[in-house]
This record gives C-alpha cells, sequence and structure tokens, in this order.
C-alpha cells in the first residue's frame, strides 16, 4: 500500500524550503534554495525555486520522485486574491495527484501552525514572525483569526530586519553630515556592505540594495546595541517597541474574542537567531504591554507547519 505523499513549502523573503513527509512527524526529506517571495522575485522566479526546493529535498530523501497527495505552500506576500491565485499557479507545477488536495496561504499560516502545534486544542494563540519583515497573527478559540503587520518595507514592517537595517544606514549618513552623534555602525556598515566612504551608500542603496541586503545588516546593529552602543541600543529599542505593539493588538484581538485568559505567543523569524541581546528585551516589552501574553518556545518551524497543513488536507 503505498503511503501518502505530503508536501510543504515556506516561501519566504531569504529562502524557500521544501519538506516531504508521510506524515506530520515523519519527515523524509527537506531542502532549500533562494527567496520565493512572488513580490520581490515575480511569480515565475519564485515558482522555479519552488521547484528547486522540492527537487532539493527528493534528493535528500534519496528516492524517485513520486506524485504528491496534499500539498500547503506557506508564501511571503500572499495576502489578496491575486496573490492567493499566483501561490496556486505556483503549486500546480509541483507534480502531483489529479485529485490531491492544494492549498495556499500567507507565511503566517505556516508559521502559526508549527509554532502553536504542542498548545491547546486549536492552536490558540498568537505567532510573531520577525525576519526581513515583521508580521503577526493571532488565532483564538472559535477558529477566528487576526492580522497586523505584514505590510511591506514602504508601508510598514516596523521592527523587521530591514527596519533595522534603514535605520542603521540612516544613522550613519546623520553621523557623516554631523547632524547625529557618532556611533560604531559607521565603520561596522561601511565593512559589511564592503565600501569605504559613507557616499558610497548611495550607489549600494540605488544599484544593489533589495531588502534582504539592507536587512543583512541587522544583526550589526542587534550586536552593537548588546555592545552598549548608543545609537544602536537606540534603533533596537524603537523596533522592539514596533514588534511588542504588534503582538499587543493580536493578544488582545484573541482574548476579545474567546472570553480572556492568558494567550500563548511565540516568536520566529531570523531575528531570533541573535538570542538573548534580541528576545530579551523584546519579551520584556510584550510583558509590559501585554500582561495576558504568555510567553512560549515554539513548538516547531514554520516548515514542519506546512506539513502538517498539508497533512490536515488528506
Amino acid at each position: 500500500m503505498n503511503r501518502p505523499v505530503l508536501i510543504g513549502i515556506d516561501g519566504g523573503g531569504t529562502r524557500t524550503r521544501a519538506i516531504i513527509g508521510h506524515g506530520p512527524e515523519e519527515v523524509i526529506g527537506v531542502g532549500s534554495t533562494r527567496g520565493g517571495c512572488v513580490r520581490d522575485v515575480g511569480e515565475r522566479a519564485a515558482g522555479d525555486h519552488v521547484l528547486a526546493a522540492v527537487a532539493a529535498a527528493w534528493s535528500a530523501a534519496g528516492s524517485s520522485v513520486r506524485a504528491a497527495d496534499s500539498l500547503f505552500l506557506g508564501m511571503g506576500g500572499v495576502v489578496t486574491p491575486a496573490d492567493r491565485a499566483a501561490a496556486r499557479r505556483m503549486a500546480l507545477r509541483i507534480e502531483h495527484h489529479p485529485d490531491a488536495s492544494i492549498e495556499v496561504g500567507h507565511d503566517l499560516c505556516i508559521a502559526h501552525a508549527g509554532a502553536l502545534a504542542g498548545t491547546e486544542a486549536g492552536r490558540r494563540g498568537v505567532v510573531l514572525i520577525a525576519g526581513t519583515g515583521a508580521s503577526c497573527m493571532g488565532l483564538d478559540a472559535r477558529g477566528e483569526t487576526s492580522l497586523v503587520g505584514g505590510w511591506g518595507p514602504t508601508l510598514g514592517d516596523a521592527g523587521s530586519g530591514h527596519f533595522l537595517g534603514l535605520e542603521a544606514l540612516r544613522a550613519v549618513v546623520r553621523a557623516s553630515d554631523g547632524r547625529g552623534p557618532r556611533t560604531a555602525l559607521s565603520e561596522r556598515v561601511l565593512s559589511s556592505l564592503g565600501i569605504v566612504e559613507p557616499r558610497e551608500m548611495l550607489r549600494f542603496v540605488d544599484e544593489h540594495a533589495d531588502r534582504r541586503r539592507i536587512a543583512g545588516l541587522a544583526p550589526v546593529v542587534i550586536g552593537l546595541a548588546d555592545a552598549g552602543d548608543e545609537v544602536a541600543e537606540a534603533i533596537l529599542a524603537r523596533g522592539v517597541e514596533e514588534l511588542a505593539a504588534l503582538v499587543a493588538h493580536a493578544v488582545a484581538a484573541v482574548a476579545a474574542n474567546d472570553g480572556g485568559g492568558d494567550v500563548p505567543i511565540a516568536v520566529v523569524g531570523g531575528l531570533t537567531n541573535a538570542g538573548a541581546p534580541f528576545l530579551d528585551p523584546l519579551r520584556s516589552s510584550i510583558r509590559q504591554r501585554s500582561p495576558s501574553a504568555r510567553w512560549i518556545e515554539p513548538h516547531g518551524t514554520p516548515l514542519e507547519g506546512a506539513l502538517l497543513l498539508a497533512s490536515q488536507g488528506q
């Protein structure tokens, strides 16, 4: 008897990952490639990256390619009907059975499913994605969701890696002009960009910058804030407050919709790799803004959440 083939996709701004399994607890292969956010790279390239990640996952499994019985794509930037249609077209490019279950959603869906899989029935709680971008999703006991943030670098994403990196660039500009305080960011940012003189940042921004490269400066900000640089400390503090505000709105919505009580909150995303210098002030700010929030460690990854949601399509 053939066992079902389940495929989950995590298409983020930095990388696209695929997971193949026979069930949520039985993974047979994982693969990754470049970022798959359709708004960053376009539908064709994002779809190509999805296929490459799936091929890498099959290679890791040491198995020949088999048609999928169920697929779930969680893709960054999937928020409108047009976005969902594009994501579904990408999903249809993956080899699948004619009667396969194919579902798509925002990357918040898979982050929430993975992080809160170990909580009470229904995965009630809030997940914050703090990575290249910033977004938050709450799910109440009745199954109703609330989305906060995720507006992209122009309209939102305050507190994200892109926000921290862009604020670092601006701090270097102000220090160079003499309009702002001196900061160790000046040397560290230029070194990270591979340039020598602050005015060269103009060329970087005009010719080379995308939000992922700017977000790559976030660890510099967090590291210097931890080392006591006052400008970096101020940037990080603003970012943490913005993230805590997202969480506060989502926590309040969950508590109001299902009668209150404490609300589990998990944080995922690239900024969490910085560890305590980022997580400690964030935890403190969330606690101050949302006394009912109960900080928990993520049960699983967004990629595992994608596989879990794929299994529910069976």
